[in-house]
């Protein structure tokens, strides 16, 4: 989504009473579409969406209403139905003063990620799951990415097949199914250092998955080093830390790198479309590919070493 002009926003946030006199984008993530608002000495953020998304959008502030019954560190809109702002619809949030995670300066950064994933999930599972036959195959289905090259296509077929092949050996019944974020890594948890509380965004994916689905995000994104080897500290810290409040079973540790590969094949989808919008200019375009390079590093390490890292996992508690 390209940044819309500040006037724009100004103009339609007056008309739903909102006398915003200043608007700042955010200038991060592969959305590019947050932008910080300052109205009458308050601080709000405002958030744009695609119009055909109405009814998932209104879905989502429905559940997150739902969640902070349980849980006080994500923040439903301060409207409970989403609103016309620049052609688009818009939800507006409180404001959290804080750093991404990933930038925050935090001891033992890996292992507190991991608690504060796992009480997230501990939250989630006090919502009513509807488990039936059909809804467990629809979670595993695949996405088919438009690549930007023919290797590229090679891997994500490679990385399907493997996919395909593991799960039909797998007894599903011995997994669990609740409610999680689905894309719950660094830059997706705001942390406050002098208070050492945290906010959990970009929840739109929340959505009923097998549990360490959820654990596999980070995992994903944490898996290699700056050099591009595998970081087994890292992971090990994750796992740790989320089973302080969640213990994943024998069985469930060993699909965290099938979940790997079907998320890493839904940011590479993202990722293609979005490298090819016409309307991107230089500076986000050359950060999609950097994203792109970055999940297509990781899945090509899965696919190579996927038996090394299923016995690394089977062997972590």
């Amino acid at each position: 989504m390209s940044v819309i002009a500040t006037e724009e926003i100004l103009k339609d946030l007056k008309k739903v009473g909102i006398l915003a006199t200043r608007v700042t984008h955010f200038d991060h993530g592969s959305s590019r579409s947050t932008y910080k608002i300052e109205a009458g000495g308050n601080k709000l953020v405002l958030k744009l969406f695609d119009p055909a998304h109405h009814k998932s959008l209104q879905d989502e502030i429905t559940l997150l209403y739902e969640v902070t019954k349980y849980y006080d560190s994500v923040h439903p809109p301060l409207q409970k139905k989403p609103i016309p702002v620049a052609r688009r619809l818009a939800c507006i949030y409180p404001f959290f003063d804080g750093h991404l995670f990933s930038k925050a300066k935090i001891k033992e950064k890996h292992f507190e990620f991991g608690k504060v994933v796992a009480e997230f999930d501990s939250a989630l599972k006090h919502l009513p799951v509807n488990k039936n036959p059909t809804l467990s195959k629809n979670l595993l289905a695949l996405p088919s990415p438009k690549c930007t090259s023919a290797s590229l296509g090679r891997l994500t077929e490679n990385a399907a097949r493997l996919f395909n092949k593991e799960i039909a050996l797998t007894d599903l019944n011995l997994i669990r199914q609740q409610y999680i974020h689905k894309d719950l890594h660094f830059d997706n948890v705001l942390y406050r250092s002098t208070s050492k509380k945290h906010l959990i965004i970009d929840t739109g994916g929340i959505s009923i998955q097998f549990l360490p689905r959820e654990i596999a995000v980070p995992i994903g994104n944490e898996l290699l080093d700056s050099s591009g080897n595998f970081s087994p500290h890292n992971v090990r810290e994750l796992v740790r830390g989320y089973s302080v409040t969640t213990r994943l079973t024998d069985n469930e540790r060993k699909l965290i790198p099938l979940f790997i590969i079907q998320k890493k094949l839904g940011e590479i989808e993202h990722l293609c479309k979005q490298v090819l919008l016409a309307n991107r200019d230089t500076e986000t375009t050359e950060l999609m590919k950097k994203y792109l390079t970055l999940s297509r590093e990781s899945l090509t390490y899965v696919v190579k070493e996927y038996g090394r890292l299923r016995a690394f996992f089977a062997e972590l508690k």
